[in-house]
């Protein structure tokens, strides 16, 4: 069995604009750590030059790898995208 290090093995991608649902593995993101370090890496490869209200720019909501186990803190979600104050 593949070595997943805390990630489930899917990513859900969702298109408000066209409505289209689509699903892909997190082979690519693995080395990446917790759900900040996933959404930033989705943001540097599709949008880099994105300003805050650019059609382009991602929001990525991503949980962590330790989401459903006991850790305390484990439970944590994290919204990432580019802000108007950065």
């Amino acid at each position: 069995m593949e070595e997943l290090c805390g990630w489930v093995g899917e990513i859900l991608r969702v298109d408000l604009t066209s409505g289209q649902i689509g699903e892909e593995e997190t082979a690519p993101y693995t080395r990446f750590v917790g759900g900040c370090g996933l959404g930033l890496k989705v943001i540097w490869d599709e949008a880099p030059q994105a300003r805050a209200f650019d059609e382009q720019n991602r929001l990525v909501l991503a949980t962590g790898p330790l989401t459903g186990t006991p850790t305390p803190g484990g439970g944590r979600c994290a919204v990432i995208a580019v802000s108007p104050q950065t």
